[in-house]
C-alpha cells in the first residue's frame, strides 16, 4: 500500500507550505474539523476582499483523513502556482481543447507546455497553453479560464492520473447538472439511507440549528456516482455546496456532505469581514462567486434550482463500483507537473498532474466568456462551486 507522509509533506523545510492551521470543530458554525494551508498562492492576489481565500486544504468529520487529504491539496496546489521551466512544448501539435481555452489562445507567439494525449489508451505528444494550466495566472487573459480543477496529486503518476480524471468527471457532471437540473436526481432527506452513522449525527445537528442539507445524484459519464450536496442555511443566509465521486455513492456523500459544510463555514467567515454585494453582472473571480452565495440572493437561487431536480429517489441509487477513472475518458491530454515541486516533495514519492477532457466541460472560473461552456448555458444564476 502506498504511504503519504503527511508529517514530512506539511513540514516548513520540505518547502509546500509555509503556515499550517488544524482547528477543531468548535460549533455549529465549524462542525468539522479543517485543516489549512498556505502555499504562497496569495502573494498572486486579484482581488481586494478582507478574508484571504488562497490558503488550501480540507474539512472533515475525523482529524487524521482531514490531514491527508490537506496534504495532497497543498502538493497540487504548490504545482500548479510555480512557473514551468522546462515545459515547453515547442512546436508539438496542439492537443485538442474542447472548452478548456479559446481558439486564439493557439494564435500568436504563445508559451506552451508539452502534454500527451491519450484516445484509446495510445498516446501521442502534444501541447497546451501554459497560460491554461498556472494558477493563480501570471497574467490576465479572455483566452484562458485557468483553475485548480482537473489537478490532482498521488504518491506515483498512476494515482495522481487517476485521481486527475475522477475530479474531470466530477466537475463535467457538476456544471452540466447545475445548468440543466433536470441532470439531478434528490437522495431521500433521511440520510440514515445514505451514509454512515457519524455523517447522519452532523447532518441533524445541522437541521437542529437552520441547516439544510440535500444530496443529489447527478448524471455523469460512465454512470459514475457523482453527488451534490448543499449546505442551505436558513438562519444565517449562505449556501455551501459540495461535491463527490468515490468507487461508491454513500462514499460520494460523504465527501460532497463534507465540502458543502467546509464551504458553508468559508462563507460565513467572509461574512463577518465583508458586506455582500449584488451582482452587476456575470462571476468572473471566486471571491464574487463567494460573495453571492453568502448574499441576499444564495437561498432564493439555491431553492429555485432544487425546484426543478428530478422528483425524490426513495433509495440510493445502487450503481457498479469503478476504479479506473481514466478509462471513462475517450480521449484526455495529461500535463505532468511533478517535476516543478520541491525536490523533498519528489523524495517523499509526490505527484502532480494536470488534465484536460475535450468531451468534459471544466469548472468555469468566470462565467463572463461564451467559449468556456460545451453547451448553452441555461441558467444565469451563477454555479455555488467555489
Amino acid at each position: 500500500m502506498l504511504r503519504i507522509d503527511v508529517a514530512a509533506t506539511l513540514a516548513r523545510r520540505t518547502g509546500v507550505v509555509r503556515e499550517v492551521r488544524v482547528i477543531p470543530p468548535d460549533g455549529v458554525e465549524r462542525a468539522l474539523w479543517t485543516v489549512a494551508c498556505d502555499v504562497g498562492i496569495g502573494d498572486r492576489r486579484c482581488d481586494d476582499s478582507p478574508l484571504d481565500i488562497t490558503w488550501v486544504g480540507a474539512a472533515g468529520l475525523r482529524r487524521a483523513g482531514t490531514m491527508v487529504r490537506a496534504a495532497g491539496e497543498s502538493i497540487e496546489r504548490c504545482a500548479l502556482s510555480i512557473a514551468g521551466a522546462g515545459l515547453g512544448g515547442g512546436d508539438l501539435p496542439w492537443a485538442p481543447r474542447g472548452s478548456s481555452w479559446a481558439p486564439d489562445a493557439e494564435s500568436g507567439t504563445v508559451h506552451t507546455y508539452r502534454a500527451l494525449t491519450v484516445t484509446g489508451g495510445a498516446g501521442r505528444p502534444t501541447r497546451v497553453p501554459a497560460a491554461a494550466v498556472d494558477y493563480p495566472p501570471f497574467a490576465e487573459s479572455t483566452n484562458v479560464d485557468p483553475g485548480p480543477s482537473g489537478t490532482a496529486s498521488g504518491i506515483g503518476r498512476a494515482m495522481a492520473l487517476r485521481s486527475a480524471a475522477k475530479e474531470t468527471i466530477e466537475r463535467d457532471a457538476a456544471m452540466r447538472a447545475w445548468y440543466r437540473p433536470d441532470r439531478a436526481l434528490r437522495l431521500p432527506a433521511d440520510f440514515s439511507r445514505l451514509a454512515p452513522p457519524e455523517v447522519v449525527r452532523v447532518v441533524e445537528w445541522m437541521r437542529e440549528a437552520g441547516v439544510e442539507v440535500r444530496c443529489f445524484a447527478l448524471d455523469a459519464a460512465g454512470d459514475a456516482p457523482v453527488v451534490l450536496a448543499l449546505a442551505v442555511d436558513h438562519e444565517r443566509g449562505v449556501v455551501g455546496a459540495g461535491l463527490g465521486l468515490e468507487s461508491l455513492t454513500s462514499l460520494s456523500v460523504v465527501r460532497a456532505v463534507q465540502e458543502s459544510l467546509q464551504i458553508r463555514t468559508l462563507l460565513l467567515d467572509l461574512t463577518t469581514v465583508s458586506r455582500p454585494a449584488r451582482l452587476s453582472g456575470p462571476v468572473e473571480r471566486e471571491i464574487d462567486r463567494a460573495r453571492y452565495w453568502s448574499g441576499p440572493a444564495a437561498i432564493p437561487a439555491a431553492l429555485r434550482w432544487v425546484e426543478q431536480t428530478k422528483s425524490d429517489a426513495r433509495e440510493l441509487p445502487h450503481k457498479p463500483a469503478i476504479t479506473d477513472w481514466t478509462a471513462l475518458l475517450d480521449t484526455y491530454t495529461a500535463v505532468e507537473l511533478t517535476r516543478r515541486l520541491p525536490a523533498r516533495a519528489r523524495e517523499l514519492g509526490w505527484s502532480v498532474v494536470r488534465l484536460f477532457c475535450p468531451s468534459m466541460q471544466p469548472l468555469r472560473m468566470s462565467e463572463a466568456l461564451a467559449w468556456n461552456a460545451l453547451a448553452p448555458v441555461g441558467s444565469p444564476t451563477p454555479h455555488p462551486f467555489v
